[in-house]
C-alpha cells in the first residue's frame, strides 16, 4: 500500500466518521425541538389564558365599582376611611 493511499483512506475514514457525527448532531437538535415545542406552545396557551382570565377579572371589578359608585354616591372616600363630609 503506498503513501498516498493510506493518507487518502485516513481522510475518507475522517471525512465519514465526520459526516456521521453532524448528522447524528442534527437528528438531535431536531428531535430536541420537535419535543420542546408542543410544551413551549401550551405553555404560552395556559399564559394566554391566564391574562385573559384576569382582564375579565378586572374589568368585572371595575364594572361593579362603577355601580357601587353610582349607587352609594355619597361614599367616595378611600377604601375603608368613612366619608367625613356630612
Amino acid at each position: 500500500m503506498s503513501r498516498d493511499s493510506a493518507g487518502r483512506r485516513r481522510f475518507q475514514h475522517l471525512a465519514c466518521c465526520w459526516g456521521f457525527s453532524v448528522s447524528f448532531c442534527w437528528v438531535g437538535i431536531i428531535g430536541v425541538c420537535v419535543y420542546l415545542a408542543p410544551l413551549i406552545h401550551e405553555s404560552d396557551s395556559n399564559r394566554f389564558k391566564e391574562v385573559s382570565n384576569s382582564t375579565g377579572e378586572q374589568h368585572k371589578t371595575q364594572l361593579r365599582k362603577c355601580k357601587l359608585d353610582e349607587e352609594h354616591p355619597e361614599s367616595e372616600g378611600p377604601v375603608g376611611q368613612p366619608d367625613r363630609s356630612l
